[in-house]
């Protein structure tokens, strides 16, 4: 079975295109900075060269494509970076989103600078309604080893406890990748999620669509039997969801995989950068001889380079 682009990239368009237009589903995603205040081990702005060159990324593109979302319809901004906090004119950006209409104004972020909050109660007041907090370890020193800056442990569970108490409105969930690194202590970070009040945790497996990524790719059986495991051990009413490990591998829990949706279009401020990380997916993939009538195809489009 041979891969094609086709198959894998997902539409993602600038303002000025009409490739979105009638599109059943569609968002706007934002990319406000490549700026980051964390260096985690898997991603593109690990290496300290490219942090300390980041910059935030011009306005105007940002707010044209915000009123060409709200031209076809779409009612979800997501906001990332870099992080997003960083970035100066955030408050801004997320206030213009709100003016606009629409109705879900999330944003993915380390959360450190949440930690604050009157900067946490500003950006409620801008009118954000999400926050994904990536949470990538369950104490200081598996976190510190994942995002590069241990003593923002406790500014992670402080800014949660900000969002809890200040700004309630905000529905908060953590997302966490699994890497070789932090793959053995899964349920204690569950049971920290649940003990924080968050009802929804989404567990990645590590995309190794860069070297960074291969050297702490997990492996996606070890992956899969530490998720099952935590789905058998939760019993605390946590949400709990996967991403981007093969449905294959999660017999009777295919309930809890989020599928991969190549149908949603994509309005977006930097469609370079958007196309490219899709191209890095595709590049990363491996279709094997299972893969062939499988039914979870649509969602999944193979294993992940490398296989094991």
């Amino acid at each position: 079975m041979k891969k094609r682009a086709d198959d894998l990239l997902t539409p993602s368009v600038s303002p000025d295109s009409g490739a979105a237009r009638g599109a059943e589903m569609g968002r706007v995603d934002l990319f406000v900075t490549d700026r980051c205040n964390q260096s985690c081990v898997f991603c593109y702005l690990h290496a300290r060269e490219i942090r300390e060159a980041g910059r935030d990324f011009p306005i105007e593109p940002i707010m044209k494509v915000l009123e060409a979302g709200r031209v076809r319809g779409y009612r979800e901004v997501d906001i990332s970076g870099g992080e997003p906090t960083v970035a100066r004119r955030l408050p801004e950006i997320i206030r213009r989103a709100r003016e606009l209409g629409y109705d879900r104004i999330k944003m993915m972020t380390n959360g450190s600078r949440l930690a604050d909050p009157q900067y946490a109660q500003s950006l409620a007041d801008a009118g954000l309604t999400n926050v994904a907090l990536s949470i990538h370890g369950s104490s200081a020193p598996i976190y510190g080893s994942v995002h590069g800056v241990e003593r923002d442990f406790k500014r992670c569970v402080q800014a949660v406890l900000a969002l809890r108490r200040t700004t309630p409105r905000i529905e908060v969930e953590v997302n966490t990748v699994v890497t070789r690194g932090n793959i053995g202590s899964l349920d204690a970070l569950a049971r920290m999620v649940a003990r924080m009040g968050i009802e929804r945790l989404l567990v990645q497996l590590l995309v190794p669509n860069s070297p960074d990524g291969t050297a702490h790719f997990p492996g996606h059986r070890r992956a899969a039997a530490a998720f099952r495991s935590l789905i058998d051990g939760n019993s605390s009413g946590l949400r709990i969801y996967s991403a981007f490990i093969p449905p294959c591998l999660m017999p009777g829990y295919e309930e809890f995989v989020s599928p991969l949706d190549f149908t949603v279009a994509f309005l977006t401020n930097r469609p370079d950068f958007l196309v490219s990380w899709q191209k890095s997916l595709l590049a990363a993939k491996r279709v094997v001889g299972a893969c062939a009538g499988c039914a979870h195809w649509s969602g999944c489009r193979g294993f992940w380079i490398p296989t094991e």
